[in-house]
């Protein structure tokens, strides 16, 4: 249990505290709310506009159904579940750990998909390619 005191000497109890409002920080901290924990988060500047977050550049790839199930419309469907699998597997030279491979193309595409909503809130703008990769740098 964190206890932080603020400048107008009240103690507040979390079950986590997340330190930064950058995309890791909220990330973390949305993960945590999930699994049903008290959590706070403390940020220097406006969550997902602060810290390294707003120099950053990202890619997040998904395959093409998913991506196009979630309104990409120029998303290659052919680029599939399975095809994205034996991709990661291979450049991986069949190293990985394939069942957390497998847990990440099943999962990615909602995963992403979230993600990206709150970075379009934010006003974050990202670039699309297919089959299912999304491209952002810097502040929107």
């Amino acid at each position: 249990m964190a206890e932080i005191k603020n400048i107008v000497d009240r103690v507040i109890k979390t079950d986590v505290l997340v330190v930064g409002g950058g995309g890791a920080g909220a990330n973390a901290a949305v993960a945590a709310a999930r699994s049903g924990t008290k959590v706070m988060l403390v940020a220097k500047g406006a969550l997902g506009r602060s810290g390294n977050t707003i120099m950053s550049s990202a890619g997040l790839g998904v395959d093409g159904e998913s991506a196009f199930r979630y309104g990409e419309k120029k998303a290659d469907r052919s680029h599939t579940k399975d095809v994205l699998f034996e991709e990661i597997v291979k450049h991986g030279y069949y190293l990985s750990e394939q069942e957390m491979v497998r847990q990440f193309v099943e999962e990615a595409g909602f995963r992403v998909h979230e993600f990206l909503e709150r970075c379009r809130r934010a006003k974050q703008r990202f670039i699309f390619l297919p089959p299912g990769t999304w491209f952002t740098s810097g502040k929107a």
